[in-house]
């Protein structure tokens, strides 16, 4: 959990189309979009 009005440090990224097998583990990303909270199917939270 990130208190509030802190930035989180590491966020999980989904991506798909043309970032898919673009970017590799530890590069720095500059992401502009929609953050958006959902509940995978497989999750018991």
């Amino acid at each position: 959990d990130v208190p509030t009005g802190e930035l989180p440090r590491h966020m999980l990224l989904s991506v798909d189309r043309h970032l898919v097998q673009t970017i590799v583990p530890g590069t720095r990303l500059t992401v502009m979009g929609i953050y958006s909270i959902y509940q995978s199917s497989g999750s018991s939270a």
